[in-house]
């Protein structure tokens, strides 16, 4: 399926998708399995690829940056002028994947700074593969260290930081950014390769359903294992409304 320059895929669970459907997006830390684990921690990731929206759920959304949304590429582009002034001015470790140790908070960096420092940076972080990374904790303190400069992005009035063609994809920092336009079913077929069905109302609803009876099961047995309280309630207020609303909406 054709995507416009800005359109995107998103891939969810049930339980995350009924949400979706009845509030918009919102970055909520309940539902941000895959934003602690993914390479900007807590945002809305959307890729080009439908094959990698799908690995994170039986429902892929096809959402819309809005307009004037500003994305820091993560493409390698850097200025290695502006690279060898950040190691003159911070030292070696700036140029790390725990570089936001190397900056104090009261540094502000120029607009300039930040995108050669973020793509150096990546660019060298990705190079030894993701799983050797991984077993490093290299990318353990690319995560964390990007934690640290989120008020950087936000000063450059940077909504969103990744690279559309790669696993992490574009991770949305500001979920007013983004729009959802239409759901579908996802199969997984292959690594690189998709099945999508139109979307099914009563199918998602008892997904949804199985999913809160499973919650409330692992609630009784091992409540310090199971899913947040808040996090079982909204799902079903969610359920709820969007079953009671028209079927058009």
């Amino acid at each position: 399926m054709e995507l416009g320059e800005r359109d995107y895929w998103h891939g969810t669970t049930s339980e995350a998708a009924v949400c979706i459907a009845c509030e918009g997006f919102r970055i909520a830390p309940d539902f941000a399995k895959w934003g602690r684990w993914g390479t900007f921690r807590d945002a809305i990731y959307l890729t080009k690829s439908i094959a990698t929206a799908a690995c994170f759920g039986d429902y892929v959304a096809r959402c819309r940056l809005r307009d004037g949304t500003q994305v820091l590429r993560l493409d390698g582009a850097y200025d290695s002028n502006t690279i060898r002034y950040l190691r003159r001015e911070f030292g070696k470790d700036v140029l790390s994947p725990g570089f936001g140790k190397a900056i104090p908070f009261n540094k502000h960096l120029t607009r300039k700074e930040l995108i050669s420092l973020l793509n150096f940076v990546f660019s060298k972080t990705d190079k030894g593969g993701r799983k050797e990374n991984d077993k490093k904790g290299v990318w353990h303190d690319w995560q964390v260290n990007l934690t640290r400069i989120r008020d950087q992005l936000r000063r450059h009035a940077f909504h969103a930081v990744g690279r559309s063609d790669d696993l992490s994809g574009i991770a949305v920092l500001d979920s007013s950014r983004v729009t959802c336009a239409e759901w579908y079913e996802a199969k997984l077929v292959s690594a690189d390769h998709a099945d999508l069905r139109l979307f099914d109302r009563v199918t998602l609803a008892r997904a949804v359903r199985e999913w809160l009876q499973e919650a409330e099961r692992c609630a009784e047995a091992s409540p310090e294992f199971c899913f947040p309280d808040s996090m079982i309630g909204r799902v079903r207020d969610n359920l709820q409304r969007f079953e009671n609303r028209p079927e058009a909406s």
